[in-house]
């Protein structure tokens, strides 16, 4: 891998976290309605697995998607407009930062729904293969989404029919305030792919790294034919499962406690680690990375100003783009 690449993976993390980061101040200052889920602690993720996608390659959203929508090159300024429910956003301001996507970069949709990303993937796949068009379908999810049936359903006809769909699962252990150990005999899920045949791998969701070459693999595998394969990446959410829930951060709310959040935070910060693996190799400076973290955060500015200086969607609109004649 390029010294390039390795600055561009630092960059669109640090490019995540900026955004989530003052999206929050947003949502905390009531300036932002409806629900914002925020993917921070996740960010290696997002990145590792959407670098190593083509531009033609689908992606399938959960109700946590703008690491997964940055990551693959969405406008910025399009995606805050969209969060702030203005009418240059993504989707005309209707969907918002559950339903967040953009089209032009392969996304096809995000849903709140457990799971139900899933098996829209599987049919991405499917028309893909039908049709020969040589593009893959991702689909993301969390643990919770494991334990639904639709789950084993599409795995079952993923390998049965050879889709080419890749299954990412952030299994940040937990589904909202539930623990995994709570609802899964097995913390170890990336297991549940393999009674379907297929290719299942586990990886460490905080080092982009080994996320990137282990989708890279994937990708590759998937483009011959081989077939459907599932990574389960371990990762875990610094913030809360919303921004503005009743819990502020650090908050011993019960399903977690402040020395496990605390240790996340201070040693598995996928950002940390890998802007410190790159000094350490001296293949970028901190000052080069303060320059970064200033440039990203320009952006994000001149995002939210795009956003507030857009207008709301006209009445008119409401009913537009809902039905397909």
């Amino acid at each position: 891998m390029e010294t390039f690449e390795k600055i561009h993976f630092l960059r669109r993390m640090i490019q995540i976290r900026i955004f989530e980061e003052k999206l929050t101040e947003y949502k905390l200052n009531r300036k932002i309605n409806g629900p914002l889920h925020c993917c921070i602690g996740q960010e290696a993720v997002s990145v590792g697995v959407c670098s190593a996608l083509s531009d033609n390659d689908y992606i399938v959203g959960n109700h946590r998607s703008h690491g997964y929508m940055i990551a693959k090159g969405a406008n910025i300024n399009l995606l805050i407009a969209e969060i702030f429910g203005k009418n240059t956003g993504t989707n005309g301001g209707k969907g918002g930062s559950m339903h967040v996507n953009d089209t032009s970069v392969g996304g096809l949709g995000s849903s709140a729904i457990v799971g139900s990303g899933i098996p829209i993937a599987c049919g991405a796949a499917f028309a893909s293969m039908y049709k020969d068009k040589g593009n893959i379908a991702c689909a993301f999810f969390g643990d919770g989404a494991v334990n639904e049936g639709v789950f084993s359903e599409c795995l079952n006809l993923a390998s049965i029919w050879k889709l080419p769909v890749l299954f990412i699962l952030e299994n940040n252990g937990f589904a909202v305030t539930t623990a995994l150990d709570d609802v899964s005999f097995t913390s170890e899920l990336y297991h549940r792919g393999e009674p379907y045949g297929i290719k299942s791998v586990q990886v460490d969701g905080q080092d982009v790294e080994e996320v990137y070459n282990a989708t890279k693999d994937a990708v590759t595998s998937i483009k011959h034919g081989n077939g459907a394969v599932f990574i389960e990446a371990k990762t875990y959410r610094f913030h809360e499962h919303q921004e503005g829930a009743a819990y502020a951060r650090m908050a011993d709310v019960g399903y977690r406690n402040k020395q496990e959040l605390a240790y996340w935070i201070d040693q598995k910060d996928p950002i940390k680690l890998y802007k410190d693996k790159l000094i350490d190799k001296g293949l970028i400076t901190n000052s080069e990375v303060e320059s970064i973290y200033s440039e990203e955060g320009i952006k994000i500015d001149k995002a939210i100003e795009f956003a507030n200086e857009s207008p709301f969607p006209d009445n008119s609109e409401a009913y537009q783009n809902i039905f397909i004649k």
